[in-house]
């Protein structure tokens, strides 16, 4: 690396010092082009020769570090050697110890032995246990079934008396509502005969005041009676049409204040259900 700093030192003093020259040179040159294009070429060189150099010394101390890590492996190497030779010194204790570990596997075996008649025993008895277990509870499941089954016939009965009840009720609530039907259309029958009755006399006194009127229009010439009759006119025309609405309002009320006082068959139905499956929890 010195090397390199001492080189790159000295290319830098010679460049100043050849620049210098060679503008000298290039002032004195025939053919300044071709010989800038040469120095251009020769310093191109140059630059790839360095950077040549540049790469095997990176290689080189690659290599290097590479030497060094082989020479530790190896060390590693002949250590480890050394230790087997030496674990090799030390088995014989070992074997020694492999043969009296043979020994209490033979004592073991017999010891597995025995363990394994208890076991046979021990499975003899869970058996017998697992048998009576199963015999308890196909005797409870017998009883539950039959619990299950009152329990059933006692819901179905219940349930065949809730429907009929709800039936009942049901055809009760048609009934009445039948009732109030039947009151309703007769209500509107007489409401519509008051107002086509109404609408007769309305009629029959527009007809009456026409005439007035045109009997006073034959005798009479003054224009400020007309002005006042035809006010009157107005009047009761005015009166008439609010008595007609009031009752068609009058008449509206009372369809729709029945509507919602009275169910239709089917929400009466679900509220029967309803409040028998209230009754049966």
């Amino acid at each position: 690396m010195d090397t390199d700093f001492k080189q790159e030192g000295t290319a830098k003093e010679n460049g100043v010092k050849t620049d210098i020259g060679l503008s000298k040179v290039v002032a004195k040159c025939e053919n300044p082009d071709l010989l800038i294009e040469t120095i251009d070429s020769w310093n191109n060189e140059h630059q790839k020769l360095v950077n040549a150099f540049k790469t095997l010394q990176g290689k080189m101390e690659v290599m290097t570090h590479e030497k060094e890590k082989k020479d530790q492996s190896n060390s590693s190497l002949i250590n480890e050697t050394e230790d087997f030779l030496e674990s090799v010194k030390n088995s014989q204790p070992l074997l020694q110890r492999i043969n009296n570990l043979d020994e209490e596997n033979e004592r073991l075996k017999e010891n597995v032995s025995k363990l394994q008649y208890q076991v046979e025993n021990l499975k003899k008895e869970k058996s017998e246990f697992e048998e009576e277990t199963h015999k308890g509870i196909m005797k409870q499941e017998k009883i539950h079934q039959d619990e299950v089954k009152y329990l059933k016939d006692l819901f179905n009965l219940e349930a065949h008396q809730n429907e009929m009840s709800t039936k009942e009720k049901i055809n009760k609530y048609e009934k009445e509502i039948q009732d109030l039907q039947q009151k309703n259309n007769q209500l509107q029958a007489s409401k519509e005969a008051e107002l086509t009755h109404l609408s007769m006399e309305y009629e029959n006194q527009l007809a009456k005041i026409h005439r007035q009127k045109l009997q006073n229009q034959q005798n009479q010439s003054n224009s400020g009676n007309q002005e006042i009759f035809r006010k009157k006119l107005q009047h009761m025309k005015e009166e008439y049409e609010g008595e007609i609405r009031r009752l068609k309002q009058a008449l509206d009320l009372e369809n729709s204040e029945q509507t919602s006082c009275n169910p239709s068959p089917r929400t009466c139905d679900r509220l029967s259900l309803t409040a028998g499956t209230k009754r049966r929890r």
